[in-house]
């Protein structure tokens, strides 16, 4: 029998250090949630909770992540065939992804005893923030789809990790059912796109269909899937069944990562394949109206929807289909005309950052093994908790558009973009859903200045007079109040000085 020469049968081709160095933040991520993992075995009768040492990991491999590419050179840089490809478009979104998911697991620690979430949660945010990476960062279909499927089934589980509630488990088999039927359409999309263009390479799609190449119908057709599929991930309508339960059965800081890091990454993608595939520079596209009626109804849906909700949560879970809706007007101006990307950018970044101290001020307000936050819990909530009102507050009045607010800003970006794009109809029907949105939002906000024959109580009292909440909360108050307050800051710095963040973008 022959020697098998392993070498000859798997060539293995070293890496140089350039190379080496831009992979880092995917191996950093990598290390640190297997090493998280190692962690929670390591329990004891005299340690209540495992996630103290994942918690340390996570926040460590993120830090050291977001170091090391804050300080990576900005030129194009491809690897492993242009599976990946690292420029400052990656890079920025990279930072961005990062951040927030650093946020989410801070306001997360504290929550997750509370919620009785397992350990294993913390691992999950790094293995989702490895697909993230790779969405952003590559110029191939097939990796972008390994990227969402990595993404996709930590979140799955992640949804489903508040084991005491029902509701939690329900909302991560609607979330996985219906999110594998869209994985399977976006597989079937690529496979079709692959068939009739011979490459995955967005690139070479690109140039082909830009050069003015006679292409099969059937490419369209996979197009089409593959934007279905994406649609789903932003929750557009009509696909966006699955937002309200998901987001409201989900504990707090998972949906807090899913309105973040989730839909930054989702929306990116999104950008890639309409700038690149669909709407190649000078090139009309069959997809232009079906496109337009999807964002005008996404964002009156996602408003009048969310007008009607008596509950935080399911409000806020409306308000991001209806941002989707902006993010989409946005995305096909840039798309159609081939410039203003950056004001989509903005507004994403803006928005992303609002969110996480949103959800960061209803952590603080939440009863242990409670999905439901009702507006009626919010009354009086000013005079009883001023400072959990102030992380609140901000960021409601950045999403309803109020002057000196980065939400402001985000949409005077966003909208003199789409005039200058000659869509004034739809700029139009984009102002009408702003209007219809402050009605919620200034809603809640009246109602924490509403004074209450009895002041708000966020948990059952004990004899001692203390609550087992608040004795909980304690642990995590300093970094959710950390956190809430750097996002409002953050708001308002933005809202008075934008320059900086679209610089930064530019």
């Amino acid at each position: 029998m022959e020697n098998v020469d392993l070498k000859t049968m798997l060539p293995l081709v070293p890496l140089s250090s350039d190379e080496w160095s831009r992979l880092l933040p995917f191996l950093i991520l990598t290390i640190g949630a297997v090493v998280s993992l190692l962690f929670i075995p390591f329990k004891t009768k005299l340690s209540k909770t495992a996630s103290v040492g994942p918690f340390a990991v996570a926040i460590l491999s993120l830090v050291a992540s977001i170091f090391v590419l804050f300080y990576q050179p900005t030129e194009i840089y491809s690897l492993f065939s242009r599976e990946l490809v690292f420029d400052s478009t990656s890079r920025f979104l990279s930072l961005a992804i990062l951040i927030c998911t650093l946020g989410c697991v801070l306001i997360s620690f504290g929550y997750d005893e509370q919620e009785e979430l397992p350990a294993e949660l913390y691992a999950l945010f790094l293995f989702a923030s490895i697909g993230m990476l790779a969405m952003v960062s590559t110029q191939s279909l097939m990796m972008m789809f390994i990227g969402v499927e990595c993404m996709s089934f930590s979140v799955y589980v992640m949804v489903a990790m508040r084991r005491s509630s029902r509701f939690s488990s329900e909302a991560s088999i609607k979330y996985f059912i219906l999110g594998g039927i869209a994985s399977a359409i976006m597989l079937y999309g690529i496979a079709i796109i692959f068939g009739t263009t011979g490459t995955f390479q967005l690139t070479d799609i690109f140039q082909r269909v830009s050069a003015g190449y006679t292409l099969s119908p059937l490419f369209y057709v996979g197009v089409g899937l593959l934007l279905i599929s994406l649609l789903f991930k932003v929750g557009a309508v009509p696909v966006h069944a699955w937002v309200p339960d998901v987001y409201q059965g989900a504990a707090n800081n998972v949906t807090a990562f899913m309105m973040s890091a989730v839909k930054l990454a989702s929306i990116s993608i999104l950008a890639k394949i309409m700038l690149v595939v669909v709407f190649p520079v000078g090139v009309s596209s069959l997809f232009y109206y079906p496109l337009w009626i999807i964002a005008a109804l996404t964002l009156l849906v996602g408003n009048i929807m969310a007008m009607m909700q008596n509950d935080v949560k399911r409000i806020m879970a409306y308000s991001s289909i209806a941002h989707t809706g902006y993010l989409l007007v946005g995305l096909l101006v840039a798309a159609k005309s081939g410039q203003g990307i950056q004001s989509v950018y903005f507004y994403l970044i803006m928005y992303v950052f609002l969110n996480i101290g949103m959800m960061a001020a209803c952590i603080s307000l939440s009863a242990p093994k409670v999905r439901q936050l009702p507006l009626s819990q919010l009354q009086n909530l000013f005079f009883d908790r001023p400072w959990t009102s102030i992380i609140m507050i901000i960021p409601l009045l950045a999403m309803a558009g109020i002057p000196l607010t980065s939400g402001f800003m985000g949409k005077v970006a966003l909208f003199s973009m789409a005039v200058h794009g000659g869509e004034l109809s739809l700029t139009l029907v984009a102002l009408l859903g702003s209007v219809i949105s402050a009605v919620f939002y200034i809603r809640i906000f009246i109602l924490m200045f509403e004074k209450n024959s009895s002041s708000i109580n966020t948990s059952t009292n004990t004899s001692s007079g203390v609550s087992a909440q608040n004795l909980i909360l304690h642990k995590n108050s300093a970094l959710l109040f950390t956190v809430g307050l750097g996002i409002t800051l953050l708001t308002l710095y933005l809202g008075i000085f934008p320059g900086a963040l679209w610089t930064w973008i530019s």
